[in-house]
């Protein structure tokens, strides 16, 4: 049986050495990151009062569609039986568990950001 975590060794007897002061040299140059500029102008930017509008129905009215889809599909399931149906209940409910979980700890985490600017702000 072979050891995975050893290193591998190739030994080459013939060709030529590696020498890396025959390589090409680093250009001096770095890319521009046009991407990434324009990626922070665009997050940079406030939204105007029409746009949080719209994104705010847009999801409001995604998640109204998709719990009442969640509902119509357990209550289905449900009449037509049972055990299927209180399977679907309980995993919808720990769903729903999980994302107030989530909730929770960006909340806790956005508390914890407010405390280190009120400390950052004390010390100035």
């Amino acid at each position: 049986m072979t050891d995975r975590n050893r290193p591998l060794l190739i030994e080459v007897e013939d060709g030529p050495a590696a020498d890396p002061g025959l390589e090409a040299p680093v250009p001096e140059t770095l890319p521009e990151g046009r991407a990434m500029q324009t990626a922070a102008r665009l997050t940079t930017r406030r939204m105007s009062g029409l746009s949080r509008l719209a994104l705010w129905v847009f999801s409001s009215l995604f998640g109204f569609v998709l719990s009442v889809a969640a509902w119509d599909f357990v209550t289905n399931l449900l009449a037509r039986d049972s055990f299927l149906g209180w399977a679907a209940m309980v995993l919808v409910g720990a769903a729903i568990l999980v994302l107030v979980l989530l909730a929770l700890r960006e909340l806790a985490a956005f508390a914890r950001i407010a405390r280190i600017d009120r400390l950052r702000q004390r010390a100035a």
